[in-house]
């Protein structure tokens, strides 16, 4: 009768580090869920679920952030959107994906009346969006802006 020995080699340095930075990475992560749980505040919360979610695309996202979509019965409705590279993606709170909007052929103005709102113009329909903060909107506008520019050259 033979009696089978195998041996395992101890963890390496790299792998031991590595296992314990993604432990330290998760801690900070539960801390940090945990400070804005208590500031009311969710914006570096949805930036850790959007980035954990599954995209068509390789590249990260250009920009993204909270914006109100005026919907057909003109009430507005908070949305986190995705900018990628040839489209918007707008998710609901429960971050479930509501409208993909295509970029290609799209144009972006902002609103003279508001210093807050813009429409998005595609080829097929016209979006109206508000942000909080008129720097938000030249920064919506300023990134749509490019990412359709890119997208007819």
């Amino acid at each position: 009768n033979f009696k089978r020995i195998t041996t395992r080699a101890p963890p390496s340095e790299e792998t031991q580090k590595s296992s314990k930075d993604i432990k330290r990475a998760k801690e900070r992560a539960m801390r940090n869920q945990q400070r804005n749980a208590k500031d009311g505040s969710v914006v570096a919360d949805r930036h850790l679920q959007v980035e954990s979610l599954q995209f068509d695309t390789l590249a990260p996202p250009k920009f993204q952030g909270y914006l109100q979509l005026k919907n057909k019965n003109h009430k507005w409705k908070r949305r986190w959107g995705v900018l990628l590279s040839d489209s918007l993606r707008l998710y609901d709170d429960d971050m479930k994906l509501v409208q993909d909007v295509p970029l290609l052929g799209g144009a972006v103005k902002p609103q003279a009346d508001k210093s807050t709102n813009f429409q998005l113009i595609t080829a097929g329909e016209t979006y109206s969006f508000s942000c909080e903060l008129p720097k938000e909107m030249f920064q919506w506008v300023n990134m749509l802006g490019e990412v359709c520019e890119s997208l007819v050259m």
